[in-house]
């Protein structure tokens, strides 16, 4: 989350899509794991708009 917050949306998503499988685990409500959800979708959506707009050149 904080890592969302400060704009690193990759860290965000690398960390995100190994633990959201797994959220009922360590419990919370339903609202809790689709918040978490809607911030790994935004951060992917985020990073790819970050490629298009500085593509990464070799």
């Amino acid at each position: 989350m904080v890592a969302h917050a400060q704009g690193d949306f990759q860290t965000t998503v690398n960390e995100l899509k190994f633990v959201l499988s797994r959220l009922h685990e360590i419990g919370g409500s339903h609202a809790q794991r689709v918040l978490f959800a809607e911030i790994y979708q935004d951060a992917l959506l985020c990073e790819q708009k970050q490629h298009r707009i500085y593509p990464i050149s070799a």
